[in-house]
């Protein structure tokens, strides 16, 4: 149907601009603010939201545990 096909674009770009946060996250200083709306979101609140959704931690808690990690 369309309305599956629209949450599937929905679904690949959201991981698309995740991908793409992680990036950010791990090889800049930015803020998760300026990364938000660089990855395309124009919303902080969904941004975390879908981050938490497909990571299963917050930004903040990503760069942390990577950064502890190297």
């Amino acid at each position: 149907s369309a309305a599956s096909d629209v949450y599937k674009r929905q679904e690949l770009l959201n991981k698309q601009r995740i991908k793409a946060a992680q990036q950010l996250l791990l090889s800049t200083n930015d803020s998760i603010e300026d990364i938000c709306y660089t990855v395309g979101y124009s919303n902080v609140g969904y941004f975390y939201k879908v981050f938490r959704k497909l990571c299963g931690k917050s930004p903040k808690a990503y760069r942390k545990q990577v950064e502890a990690n190297l």
